[in-house]
């Protein structure tokens, strides 16, 4: 299920953006992110991209979860409505266990969301190289034949996906493989990967990010990484988002983490006999169920998940309209 938020004062733009009155004069500009929290940094982005002829803003905006399950700083409708009040017109929330995955996952259920809308025309992102047409080139030597063996080769000497596929491009394309060992980077070229795999029309359109690195522990005039935000809350970060977002953090209430935690994470299925319960729980690494009976609480099942596993789809198209995933059992009981 996704999630849509947006003003009542764009309610209208939106109902054209999605019926057949949609006017020609419209470029709609998607942008995928966290915001957590909503910074200057993001803020130029947009500022930016209506600059270069986007009339409309549409964001993929991770929920109350965000990389590595991590909890957000502030709520999902907090980070929204600051969105909303610097130049985002749509808000659509990337479901937590996309929200929480690596980067190939998180990008293609991304792209998948902007893509379903079938009007946003470009994906407009910041990267370190900021060049579009490198980190195309990127994509297309990942994607070569020749690479394949070579990240095999890789993948057994037990070192994680990313570096074993950078290890392998070097063999092939060092330039690419230089582009693909920074963060923002390596999203631009999972989100172009996403869009040709899909054949989508949406064009990408990569900018240079400025100011401080993605998590850096420093900052550049009033341009900080979120990491640092988050770091200096309570501190010194009133400088580093826009002014109207500063009272609006401030006031926002404490999140209930464990709340969300349970809501977004577990799902209960239910038995005749009340004495009878059964919680499935999932995050990034595996999937367990915990099985009550009579009074009695047990591990049922234990799935594990691993980046050198191959996906299903990697190669092959999904032949209905149902996806199966696949997880390593450590346990499969009755």
């Amino acid at each position: 299920m996704y999630i849509i938020y947006l003003s009542d004062k764009i309610f209208k733009c939106f109902i054209i953006l999605i019926s057949s009155e949609r006017k020609a004069a419209m470029k709609v500009a998607g942008i995928i992110a966290e915001y957590n929290p909503f910074h200057n940094g993001h803020a130029h982005l947009v500022e930016t991209v209506r600059k270069n002829g986007a009339t409309h803003v549409v964001a993929v905006m991770s929920g109350n979860f965000v990389q590595r399950g991590e909890p957000a700083l502030l709520d999902r409708s907090v980070r929204t409505q600051a969105a909303l009040m610097n130049g985002v017109d749509l808000v659509l929330q990337l479901p937590a266990v996309y929200a929480a995955s690596g980067a190939q996952s998180f990008a293609r259920a991304a792209v998948e969301i902007l893509d379903g809308t079938g009007f946003v025309d470009e994906l407009v992102f910041g990267s370190e190289c900021g060049d579009t047409k490198k980190l195309t080139s990127a994509v297309c030597a990942l994607e070569s034949q020749e690479l394949k063996p070579l990240l095999d080769d890789e993948l057994k000497k037990g070192i994680s996906f990313a570096t074993a596929r950078e290890n392998a491009l070097r063999n092939i394309d060092s330039e690419s493989a230089d582009i693909i060992k920074s963060p923002n980077n390596i999203l631009g070229v999972e989100y172009i990967s996403a869009l040709r795999r899909i054949d989508s029309k949406i064009v990408p359109v990569a900018f240079p990010r400025i100011g401080a690195e993605h998590d850096s522990d420093e900052f550049s005039g009033t341009i900080a990484s979120a990491s640092y935000i988050r770091e200096k809350i309570g501190d010194d970060w009133e400088s580093f988002v826009p002014e109207n977002t500063v009272k609006l953090y401030k006031n926002a209430p404490v999140a209930d983490i464990g709340s969300r935690y349970m809501a977004e994470t577990c799902r209960s299925i239910a038995f005749d006999d009340p004495e009878r319960s059964s919680v499935w729980y999932s995050s990034k690494q595996y999937r367990v169920n915990l099985y009550g009976d009579h009074g009695q609480m047990r591990i049922r099942d234990l799935h594990v998940f691993k980046e050198t596993y191959p996906d299903p789809y990697e190669d092959t198209v999904c032949p209905g309209n149902e996806a199966v995933y696949e997880t390593l059992p450590l346990v499969d009981g009755n």
